[in-house]
């Protein structure tokens, strides 16, 4: 019997995958994980705070340099 690798994990940079998944969504994953894709859970050993700190930090990798750069101009 082969073994079955998983599918490598989704590429958080790319701003055509991050549009598929919602805040929630993501928030979700990492509080169950995906035992199959050898995502762990992290329900119980990051608060739910540090769990939406992940989901924003994730959020980020996605957001062309320009868009960072704009977001700053217009928050100064």
């Amino acid at each position: 019997m082969v073994a079955r690798l998983p599918a490598p994990p989704p590429d958080m940079t790319d701003p055509g995958f991050a549009r598929t998944r919602s805040p929630l969504a993501m928030f979700e994953g990492i509080t169950t994980g995906n035992l199959d894709a050898l995502m762990p859970p992290f329900g119980n050993s990051l608060t739910e705070a540090e769990r939406w700190s992940l989901v924003a930090y994730v959020t980020t990798l996605s957001t062309p340099q320009e868009q960072i750069d704009l977001g700053q101009t217009v928050y100064a």
